[in-house]
């Protein structure tokens, strides 16, 4: 259990304890508070309806004077007017009656009366505006609605929890609206009674009752009313206009039935509608009462409420400052330790490391003064425990960054005896070099002449792998460029630094695309040391195509091996996507290392995935930066096997490529004293000479440095001769030529007959020349016999590299030096 956790226990039980009392308390009086709201809602739709049946007894009192004969052609408009308040007095209703919840069943059953009469009510005002309504009959329909809404006025003060002072004043508002109903229907009685011209017993008998019920209500409500109210209504009834209202009432009430009324229909309608008027405005103010003081009564109660939960709250929040006054030095301690761990983890120790990696030498410092001076990632308060563990920590990251510095500074010092073992060996190179070149320049037996080549040739890879020291050494090529050079060149060029070289086959090469100066040697040894895998893994031919795509140059370098595992696969692409440090496994697998780190010196993109026909190819997409596009760039899908019997004007000497001289003439008398002694021609098998790939010559020069690598260092031996570059010349009238076949290069056809061109240098004894058979044949001028057609092969199967590697670990078991064929013992690269 975390420390937090058992805090928070230790405040748990009387938290919850005073949680469960406060809940109780603040659900009480919440349920008060709603309570009060509901009230609140019953009141407010209360009003509504009071002041709705004042519209429709308006209206009810016009509608009978619009059917009655007297007065129907004057009061047809304004009971037409009188509808559009009539209408918005029912959408305020409505509205109010839409806020209601929890309405009890003899209430919900007034209210649907009310909205069945309202629903109703377009009906009856057609009929009457059509004169199709008895006034009777219209009376009597408004009189049902207005009932309704009076019924549900009296049953508020039973449908809601209040004190009974409030609900005596809801009973005295609602008494006010019975009289003033009454006074309506005294009214529309004797307005029919004057259109019909006697007072009737029925008549008569309403009058009355309507008289002594409004005056009922009138008594009741004095008797329950407050006084300020009873003072509103006794100014309300104040004045000349309503004292003759009162005595055109007494004139009607002393009216015998039988009789006339001596009333002035018009006169009686406009008394008491004005004082229906009054009535309905004290109305209106004793209803606003109610429903603010049923308003403030259910702020009292959640006032409360909310003082009884901020009450539980703030008890809530002083039990937790106490759990965190007293738990919060050790969680927060605890757990800036925790950070400071996970950002030293994730990203101090990282960024520091990598710092250490672009520094080349730790700005002059030790490993410990440069840890010392390190920034400690835990600020230590205090003096407790926690305080020591910080420290602890402290000490701990000071370590690690000493450990760091002091292996940035081993790699740093590894590196530069990279760098100066490689130019020891470029030295020892150069110096070898000159001294075959001389040997190969006075030798005349051509099995001797041979085994120079094949040493030659061996020197050009020794300089390979001085080259892959460099890059891991962080050196940069050692040859300064300033011309750029051709893809074709370039591929050739990679060619001449493997071992196997004649089973590279440079297949589709698009024209007019040339690497950058600066990235010439750099690109020559990426694509060497990828061919030489693809070379060394197969024995099947290995083709390379170079195609330029939009944005980019892409190098195809598939072979027919047996393949890649998928996990192993993926590890090596990961390997070459990042410049991962020195270590067993990068030094096992140079190539690829070396690789890697070309790639991400220009920004060269290299995958690894397994090929349809089998094997794995390799695909090289060289950026736009590191390449030069010529103007309207075209494909060479197919060579030439030979070029016209011309001689060039112009020799061929590309930066890339520096020959050796020979002496040809030497060279063919050797051939033919091999031939009279029975001895093969092995001449024909010189490296990069017949077969097109001339040798290279570095400039072991000043070699510069990358950030984040060692600084160049001095050395005590020197080449004992450079060969510098020597300028490129093409001649103007020689076509372009691309390599397409497998042992073929660009050179082979016009170097073939420049040579048929010149005159023989083999005469015998006698001063003749001596004929050489098929010396004298251009490549691809005859084809091949039917002797030297190679046989068709079917495509290889597929071969699981799962299974053929179980079975070469199987195989190296049975040996007697327990080593497989592919161990690196027996390969020192070890490339995969």
């Amino acid at each position: 259990m975390r420390i937090r956790q058992k805090v928070a226990l230790l405040v748990a039980a009387p938290l919850i304890a005073v949680m469960v009392f406060a809940t109780l308390t603040v659900l009480t009086t919440g349920s008060e508070a709603l309570e009060a709201e509901r009230m609140r809602n019953l009141v407010s739709a209360n009003k509504a309806a009071g002041s709705l049946a004042y519209q429709l007894q308006s209206e009810r009192t016009l509608a009978v004077q619009a059917l009655v004969n007297s007065t129907k052609d004057d009061k047809a408009e304004e009971f037409l007017n009188q509808q559009k308040d009539t209408d918005a007095a029912i959408e305020r209703y409505r509205s109010s009656i839409r806020e209601l919840t929890d309405v009890p069943s003899s209430t919900k059953i007034n209210l649907d009366n009310v909205e069945s009469g309202l629903d109703n009510l377009d009906d009856v005002r057609k009929r009457i505006s059509e004169q199709k309504q008895g006034a009777s009959a219209a009376a009597f329909i408004y009189r049902i609605t207005i009932a309704d809404l009076l019924s549900y006025r009296e049953s508020v003060p039973q449908a809601g929890s209040v004190p009974s002072d409030v609900a005596d004043r809801i009973r005295a508002s609602n008494l006010l609206s019975r009289s003033i109903e009454y006074q309506s229907i005294q009214t529309e009685t004797v307005l029919r009674a004057l259109d019909r011209g006697e007072l009737s017993s029925a008549a008569f008998q309403k009058i009355t009752a309507a008289n002594t019920g409004s005056t009922d209500a009138l008594l009741t409500f004095n008797s329950l009313a407050p006084t300020e109210w009873r003072e509103w209504l006794d100014r309300a009834l104040a004045g000349d206009e309503l004292s003759l209202t009162a005595t055109m009432e007494d004139e009607a009430l002393r009216s015998k039935p039988g009789k006339k009324i001596d009333i002035d229909p018009g006169d009686w309608a406009k008394g008491m509608n004005k004082r229906a008027e009054q009535y309905e405005g004290v109305q209106e103010d004793i209803d606003k009462a109610v429903v603010e003081e049923i308003s403030t009564l259910r702020d009292q109660q959640f006032q409360l409420t909310y003082t009884q939960l901020g009450g539980v709250v703030v008890a809530v929040i002083i039990a937790l400052l106490m759990a965190v006054w007293l738990g919060s030095p050790i969680v927060r301690g605890l757990r800036r330790l925790r950070d400071s761990a996970h950002q030293v983890a994730t990203e101090g120790l990282p960024r520091a490391v990598a710092q250490l990696d672009d520094s080349t030498d730790l700005d002059g410092q030790t490993p410990e003064e440069f840890a010392s001076r390190a920034t400690p990632p835990v600020k230590v308060k205090g003096r407790d425990e926690l305080a020591d563990v910080g420290k602890a920590f402290n000490e701990v990251h000071q370590e690690a960054i000493r450990v760091a510095a002091h292996q940035a500074l081993l790699r740093l010092h590894i590196g530069g005896m990279f760098i100066r073992l490689a130019r020891r060996g470029h030295s020892l190179a150069g110096r070898l070099t000159n001294v075959l070149d001389e040997a190969e320049r006075n030798e005349q037996d051509p099995d001797r002449l041979d085994r120079l080549f094949k040493l030659d040739h061996l020197v050009t890879l020794f300089g390979r792998t001085n080259d892959s020291l460099l890059v891991l050494g962080g050196a940069a090529p050692a040859r300064v460029r300033r011309t750029h050079e051709t893809v074709g060149d370039v591929l050739t060029a990679a060619q001449s630094q493997i071992e196997q070289y004649t089973r590279v086959q440079i297949g589709m090469v698009d024209e007019g695309v040339s690497i950058k100066a600066n990235a010439v040697d750099d690109v020559v040894k990426l694509l060497a040391e990828l061919l030489d895998n693809a070379t060394q893994y197969s024995h099947h031919q290995v083709n390379v195509t170079a195609r330029l795509l939009a944005d980019r140059l892409v190098v195809q370098i598939s072979d027919r091996g047996m393949g890649v595992p998928p996990d192993r696969m993926a590890q090596l692409n990961a390997r070459l996507t990042s410049r991962k440090g020195l270590d067993l496994d990068s030094m096992q697998t140079m190539g690829l290392t070396v690789v890697s780190h070309i790639a991400a010196r220009h920004g060269i993109h290299v995958e690894l995935r397994a090929a349809a026909v089998g094997g794995t190819l390799a695909e090289v997409s060289l950026p736009v930066d590191i390449i030069d596009i010529e103007a309207a760039p075209k494909a060479i899908t197919a060579m030439p096997e030979a070029v016209p019997e011309q001689k060039p004007t112009g020799i061929r000497n590309a930066p890339l490529f520096k020959r050796r001289p020979r002496q040809r003439g030497n060279n063919a008398g050797a051939r033919s004293n091999a031939a009279a002694r029975g001895k093969p021609d092995n001449s024909s098998r010189r490296p990069r000479s017949t077969g097109g790939l001339p040798q290279i010559r570095f400039d072991f020069g000043a070699v510069p440095t990358y950030p984040g690598h060692p600084p160049r260092m001095d050395r005590d031996d020197t080449p004992t001769e450079t060969f510098p570059a020597v300028p490129r010349q093409r001649d103007k009238d020689r076509p372009r030529r691309m390599n397409v076949g497998g042992m073929r290069s660009y050179e082979d056809g016009w170097q073939a007959a420049q040579r048929a061109t010149a005159p023989a240098s083999n005469p015998v004894d006698d001063g003749l020349p001596k004929r050489d058979p098929m010396s004298r044949l251009v490549p691809g001028a005859m084809g091949p016999t039917s002797a030297e057609v190679p046989a068709t092969h079917a495509a290889p199967a597929y071969r699981d590299p799962t299974a053929v590697g179980a079975s070469y670990l199987a195989y190296a078991k049975t040996r007697p030096d327990k080593r497989s064929p592919f161990s690196p013992a027996d390969d020192s690269r070890n490339e995969s």
